[in-house]
C-alpha cells in the first residue's frame, strides 16, 4: 500500500506542473531550467521543451563616419538616436559606432558650423554622413585664437569686422579700412606723410618705454606684418582688446591681439574674384602761402633787425637791391625792388594723382588640396 501511494503521489505533483505551464500566457523565464520540488519527488521541466519563443533583439548595431565636403573628418560629430538620449559622438577620424532599438531607428547627426542631418538607418549596419557648412551658424563663431568660440559664450571684449567692411574703402593697407571700425582701437600716421607707417593702439597706451603695439596673427602665423597682406584677400578681422587675450599669446598679447582670416579655396569649387578701382588723390585743405614780394617785404624786415642787433648802423644797410642784385630783382622805383620770381613752390611740387588698381583671385581645389592664386596690377598717372 505504501509503494502504492508514493506512485500516485508522484503521478499528481507531474500532473500539476504540466497543468501549470499549460495555463500559464507566454511566460518568459530567465533561467534555462525550471525545476519543482515536492516531497522527494523532482520534475525537471526544461524551457527549450516548454516555451516555443523567439529570440529576444537585445539591439541593432550601426557603425560609420562623419566628414564634410572637404572629405576632412569631423572629430566630435553628435549622433543621436532620435527621440532617445541613446547617442555618441565621432572620434578623431571621423569613425562612430552607436546600438539603436530597432532598424528603422533615425539618426540625428549635427556639428558646430554646420547643417544637422536626419537620417533613417532602414536596415543599414554601415553609414557615410557628409555635412555641409552652414553660413548662419558660422556667423555666430569667432576665431579668438587657437579655437573658435560663440560670441553668446565670451566672455572678453571681441570685435569682428567682416570683408564687406573691410573692402568699403579703397586703400592698400588694412589698417586704413579699419579706422574708426573697432570702438577702443586709434589708427594714425605717425609721420603725417602719405604711405607713412601706421601706429595702432587698442584702449590707450600701456607703457611709457616699450611698444605699445598690438601683435598681429595672420592665418595662425604670429608677428606677421599686416601691411603685407592685401585687402582683397581678407575673409575677417578679428580684434581681442583685454586681457583675454594674454591668456591665449602670453606676454605678446598684452597690448591686444589682432587676428587676420585670409580668404581659402574650397574643394570642389572654383570662385573667380575680378576687381578694378580709380583713385584721385589730391591735396585737402590745401594752405594759404606768401608770394614773393610780401615774403620778401618780411624778410627784409627780419634781415635788417637782424643786423641792428649785430651792432650794424642804416648806413651799411643795402641801398639799391636792384642795382646790386639785378638777377633777382627788378627796379619798381624803391629802393628794395620787385623780385623778378614768384614761383609757387607748394603747386609745383603737387598735382592730382590718379591711380588704377586691377585686382584678380582665384581659388578652388578637390578633397585633398586647396589653392589660392592672386595677381595684383597698379597704374598710377600723375596729372600735368
Amino acid at each position: 500500500m505504501r509503494k502504492l501511494f508514493q506512485t500516485l503521489s508522484k503521478g499528481k505533483c507531474a500532473l500539476f506542473a504540466l497543468a501549470f505551464v499549460c495555463v500559464a500566457p507566454k511566460v518568459k523565464a530567465e533561467e534555462s531550467t525550471m525545476l519543482l520540488n515536492y516531497g522527494h519527488a523532482d520534475l525537471e521541466l526544461k524551457n527549450d521543451a516548454l516555451f516555443n519563443e523567439k529570440e529576444i533583439v537585445q539591439g541593432f548595431s550601426v557603425t560609420g563616419t562623419i566628414k564634410d565636403t572637404n572629405g576632412t573628418p569631423l572629430a566630435g560629430a553628435s549622433i543621436i538616436e532620435k527621440g532617445t538620449v541613446n547617442g555618441t559622438q565621432a572620434d578623431f577620424d571621423g569613425n562612430f559606432a552607436i546600438t539603436l532599438s530597432s532598424e528603422s531607428a533615425i539618426l540625428v547627426v549635427s556639428y558646430l558650423g554646420y547643417a544637422g542631418q536626419e537620417i533613417n538607418v532602414s536596415g543599414k549596419t554601415s553609414i557615410a554622413v557628409v555635412l555641409e557648412e552652414s553660413s548662419s551658424n558660422l556667423d555666430e563663431v569667432v576665431v579668438i585664437g587657437y579655437g573658435s568660440s560663440k560670441k553668446s559664450d565670451l566672455t572678453g571684449a571681441v570685435a569682428t569686422i567682416g570683408a564687406e567692411k573691410i573692402q568699403e574703402r579703397i586703400s592698400i593697407n588694412p589698417l586704413d579700412n579699419l579706422q574708426g571700425q573697432v570702438a577702443g582701437l586709434d589708427i594714425y600716421n605717425s609721420s603725417g606723410r602719405p604711405g607713412g607707417e601706421m601706429r595702432v593702439t587698442i584702449r590707450g597706451k600701456g607703457s611709457l618705454n616699450a611698444t605699445n603695439e598690438p601683435l598681429y596673427v595672420i592665418d595662425g602665423i604670429i608677428g606677421v606684418d599686416i601691411a603685407l597682406v592685401n585687402t582683397n584677400d581678407i575673409e575677417n578681422i578679428t580684434v581681442l582688446k583685454d586681457a583675454s587675450a594674454t591668456a591665449i599669446y602670453g606676454s605678446r598679447g598684452a597690448n591686444g591681439v589682432i587676428i587676420v582670416t585670409t580668404k581659402k579655396g574650397k574643394s570642389g569649387r572654383m570662385t573667380v574674384d575680378i576687381t578694378s578701382n580709380l583713385q584721385v588723390s589730391r591735396i585737402t585743405n590745401k594752405p594759404e602761402v606768401l608770394n614773393s614780394t610780401d615774403y620778401w617785404k618780411d624778410l627784409k624786415v627780419r634781415l635788417d633787425e637782424d643786423q641792428r642787433a649785430l651792432g650794424a648802423g642804416d648806413g651799411s644797410f643795402v641801398a639799391d637791391y636792384p642795382g646790386t642784385y639785378p638777377r633777382l630783382f627788378t627796379d619798381d622805383g624803391t629802393r628794395l625792388g620787385a623780385p623778378r620770381y614768384d614761383t609757387n613752390w607748394l603747386d609745383e611740387s603737387t598735382r592730382t594723382g590718379f591711380s588704377k588698381q586691377y585686382f584678380a583671385n582665384v581659388r578652388g581645389g578637390e578633397k585633398i588640396i586647396t589653392f589660392p592664386f592672386r595677381q595684383v596690377l597698379r597704374m598710377m598717372k600723375v596729372s600735368c
